[in-house]
């Protein structure tokens, strides 16, 4: 029960800290979302790729509860067995966010 308070309240707070970070790089280097009046609204340029800070902060977080946690507290295996399909999943964000799907 505490791995997995550790787990959930590092990675929300990392993501919580990244965020905004990732949020004023993207801006300051152009990578944002243009509205173009037919199917995006907004008013002006909006930063996109808002999976790479949780990405990083899920990552983060579980390389801490690893390091901090009780022998066994990470699957690895499990880990490993899901991480192909989070690979995916995050790059169809990511291409979706850069091409548009």
């Amino acid at each position: 029960m505490r791995e997995l308070l550790i787990l959930s309240g590092t990675a929300f707070f990392l993501a919580l800290a990244l965020t905004p970070l990732c949020r004023n790089l993207f801006r300051r280097i152009g990578v944002v979302d243009r509205p173009d009046r037919d199917r995006k609204l907004h008013r002006e340029p909006v930063p996109h790729m808002g999976g790479i800070p949780i990405l990083l902060a899920y990552v983060a977080s579980f390389v801490l509860i690893s390091w901090v946690g009780r022998p066994g507290a990470v699957n690895i295996t499990f880990l490993i067995r899901i991480a192909p399909a989070a690979a995916i999943i995050f790059a169809i964000g990511l291409l979706d966010d850069w091409r548009g799907l």
